[in-house]
């Protein structure tokens, strides 16, 4: 019978070890990784950019690092114990948030200095919002003569001067100079506002005025401008039409750039000719860029440091001015969007009122469609589910989560 016993039981241990590694195996996701659903649009367009749902996977709070600033975070909606939703750490205990003119602007408690919420220039490309680009326009006829319309059918481009006429399906924009030589024109004919997706999906116009703004240009690779053309765009933010240049000269050389801005002397540069060249220009109060991008290659200068848009002390205009003197030029981009910018409603948090600097602050990226911290009561407590990591579905979106 020993013998029997003998060879019975190795059998009974490889079958318990296999039914041990298949509980370990099927519990492990469960206590390590949670599933979220992110169902509304308050954090687009991050994340659920077409309002039908991201499934993301959670790195559960106790196994992970602490939150960081600016890091995306699932808690349970102090609201409805029963939800979680996704938020982004605007603020970390010790800091008390200011929202300020659409910024995020921060209060070290112990130091009593103030500053920006702190982001590299690749940051703040990842966060632009888009506004409108050539593939969201259209043509409005109006009168002799007509109008280029952007998605919610509000005027984006209407020249002074000179002709602008969009192709069929958006691919290219000529801005024909007259009889003189000259063509000038404003994008958009209204400032520069917080659009944003409603709680139902679709886009709605914004109601306050937006200054940090990124504008994205390519001459079309089939029709080099002649040289002697120069280009201007201004951004416009006070009303006596006072703001920063670029300018864009078309020499023998290739493309002789100029910016001009606030407190700081103008700086120059100068990039080779040749197809695909897209110009990124970014005006963002805690960083001031121009890039410039061509077959995967980015090279970029900046002004200095003291040129911010905090020079002015209220800004009562946003928009974009193009002048043109020379020969025509066809666009084949003309991208604009927006950094992210936050609402402080009335009576909330960051308009006023002391938040609690032992607490983490939560906001949603797309402000005006979202309830956090701004709302939730300051002795509400929250309670961290965890950091997402990874979106799993849909595929199109799927991505790591830096």
């Amino acid at each position: 019978m020993s013998g029997r016993e003998d060879e019975v039981r190795p059998g009974l241990l490889r079958r318990w070890r296999r039914w041990l590694l298949i509980l370990a195996l099927a519990l492990t996701p469960r206590f390590f990784f949670e599933l979220h659903r992110v169902e509304g649009v308050s954090m687009w367009p991050a994340f659920n950019e077409d309002g039908k749902g991201d499934w993301l996977l959670v790195l559960k709070s106790w196994v992970d690092r602490d939150p960081r600033l600016l890091d995306p975070i699932v808690v349970v909606d102090p609201d409805d114990g029963d939800r979680t939703v996704l938020k982004r750490v605007c603020a970390l205990p010790g800091f008390i948030p200011r929202i300020d003119d659409g910024d995020l602007k921060l209060l070290d408690g112990s130091l009593g200095l103030e500053s920006f919420v702190p982001r590299d220039l690749d940051r703040i490309q990842r966060d632009l919002v888009p506004i409108a680009g050539l593939g969201d326009l259209s043509f409005r006829p109006r009168g002799r003569g007509g109008d280029i319309v952007d998605g919610l059918r509000r005027v984006f481009i209407r020249p002074d001067r000179g002709r602008a006429a969009l192709s069929e399906g958006g691919r290219h924009l000529l801005i024909e100079a007259d009889d003189e030589g000259g063509a000038s024109f404003r994008l958009p004919e209204e400032d520069f506002r917080d659009d944003h997706r409603g709680a139902g999906g679709r886009l709605t116009a914004g109601e306050n005025r937006v200054r940090d703004i990124a504008l994205s240009i390519s001459f079309a690779a089939s029709a080099t401008p002649e040289v002697g053309t120069r280009l201007t765009i201004r951004h416009v933010l006070e009303e006596n039409g006072e703001g920063e240049d670029l300018e864009i000269l078309v020499t023998t050389e290739g493309l002789d750039l100029r910016l001009r801005g606030r407190g700081a002397p103008e700086a120059r540069h100068r990039l080779e000719p040749g197809p695909g060249l897209v110009l990124r220009w970014i005006l963002v109060d805690d960083h001031r860029a121009l890039l410039a991008g061509r077959d995967g290659r980015e090279e970029s200068f900046e002004l200095l440091s003291d040129s911010r848009r905090d020079l002015v002390a209220g800004s009562t205009r946003s928009y974009l001015r193009f002048d043109l003197e020379g020969s025509s030029v066809i666009l084949s981009r003309l991208d604009t969007a927006r950094d992210l910018h936050y609402t402080s409603p009335a009576g909330g948090a960051g308009s006023g009122r002391d938040w609690p600097g032992d607490r983490l602050f939560l906001l949603g990226d797309n402000s005006p469609a979202s309830r956090d911290s701004r709302f939730w009561r300051s002795e509400l407590p929250l309670e961290p589910v965890g950091r997402p990591v990874l979106v799993l579905w849909p595929w199109s979106r799927a991505r790591l989560i830096d």
